[in-house]
């Protein structure tokens, strides 16, 4: 349940752009728009702690995505909001919102 708010949180920003994302299918966490991942999600839970985290691609330069398997899914590509919409992004901005 954890894990499905912090995609559903980021489904809502993204839609805040005009931009329709959704969860992954079984085994695929995050968000993905048509295929392309967007948000990616991280939890580890060890004895006694728990750890977690998101990343929303805002507009990163996706070239470096050239050198990595993102998430370990070789089939699919990652995308950016920028790449989607034709507002100028500012991470402050974003966040604030």
């Amino acid at each position: 349940m954890y894990v499905e708010k912090l995609e559903l949180t980021m489904i809502e920003l993204a839609s805040m752009y005009g931009v329709k994302a959704q969860a992954g299918q079984k085994c695929e966490t995050g968000v993905w728009v048509e295929g392309r991942k967007i948000g990616a999600i991280g939890v580890r839970i060890s004895p006694g702690i728990t750890s977690h985290g998101l990343a929303f691609n805002m507009d990163p330069d996706l070239n470096y995505f050239k050198h990595i398997v993102p998430c370990g899914i070789s089939d699919k590509g990652v995308m950016s909001l920028k790449n989607e919409t034709d507002v100028e992004l500012h991470a402050e901005d974003v966040i604030q919102e």
